[in-house]
């Protein structure tokens, strides 16, 4: 009976985003460190739930935004609130952005800015991956827009980092769905349509904007613990529900992925599609 009870507990708070009131109990323990030990929470982040009322304080100090040790948090944040003014008001005065201008348009412009690439050909409404990673971050973290614009920054160098390694992730993408779909592999390796995927578009941004934000966050969680080859699962998993699909329409291949992955209850699928790809990658590199 207690063995039920125990398993009936696990299920109903891996439901709720925690598997377990210990897990939940040792994240709050790891958050009040001082120092806080950030390999402890990269850790966490690869191999658990994350609680949504606990995500926001862990990307805070998982990605650099506040201190290791809580007493600097205050200057930390003072010295970032004078840098987040300046870019917002210099990008006023040359007026590349306004009231209009979305936060996560508004984000990519100060980065550019602050990083001296930004100059009057860029095109701050395209569909590049720093705006769509800051539109899930503002969309699920309760953070102010000072420590929105820093996390959506430092997160974007997983971001940079998946880019410099697409090579590498394209050719783990077509091993690991030969290991699922050996016969969806060989079919579309004999057409040569894995080499002309737009791998390019769809991992460095987390395939925003095609999965649903609030369940996107949860691959958000392994990429920022380090695990970056996760987004190749999302696309194996996508191809395990269009198999058909792919195979009776070769030339439709990514229109087949773009549409299914967002899908008319956009709700509802991206979670389906964020949960088998949680599970494929346990399977295969959580314990890496």
């Amino acid at each position: 009976m207690m063995e039920d009870a125990r398993n009936f507990r696990s299920i109903y708070y891996e439901k709720v985003g925690c598997r377990s009131v210990e897990e939940k109990k040792s994240l709050e323990i790891l958050l009040k460190e001082n120092p806080v030990y950030k390999q402890k929470l990269f850790q966490f982040l690869k191999l658990f739930s994350v609680p949504t009322i606990h995500r926001s304080l862990l990307y805070c100090l998982a990605l650099n935004v506040y201190p290791v040790y809580m007493e600097s948090k205050e200057f930390v944040m003072q010295q970032k609130k004078e840098i987040y003014s300046d870019l917002l008001r210099a990008l006023n005065v040359m007026k590349f952005i306004d009231e209009k201008t979305p936060r996560a348009r508004i984000f990519y412009a100060m980065y550019l800015l602050e990083t001296k690439k930004l100059n009057n050909s860029v095109n701050l409404f395209k569909d590049e991956p720093f705006p769509l990673i800051a539109d899930v971050i503002i969309e699920n973290l309760d953070v102010d827009p000072v420590e929105s614009y820093f996390i959506s920054k430092n997160f974007y160098k997983f971001s940079e980092e998946i880019e410099r390694e697409l090579p590498k992730l394209t050719i783990l993408t077509s091993h690991y769905l030969e290991k699922e779909d050996e016969d969806l592999f060989k079919f579309l390796d004999s057409k040569c349509i894995l080499e002309q995927l737009p791998f390019e578009r769809w991992f460095p941004a987390i395939w925003n904007p095609f999965l649903n934000k609030l369940s996107l966050i949860r691959i958000f969680d392994k990429v920022a613990s380090g695990s970056t080859v996760i987004v190749v699962f999302v696309f194996i998993v996508i191809c395990s529900f269009t198999r058909f699909q792919l195979k009776s329409h070769p030339d439709d291949v990514v229109k087949i992925i773009e549409v299914y992955a967002s899908g008319d209850d956009e709700s509802e699928k991206s979670e389906l599609i964020v949960n088998k790809t949680i599970d494929l990658w346990q399977k295969h590199c959580s314990k890496k």
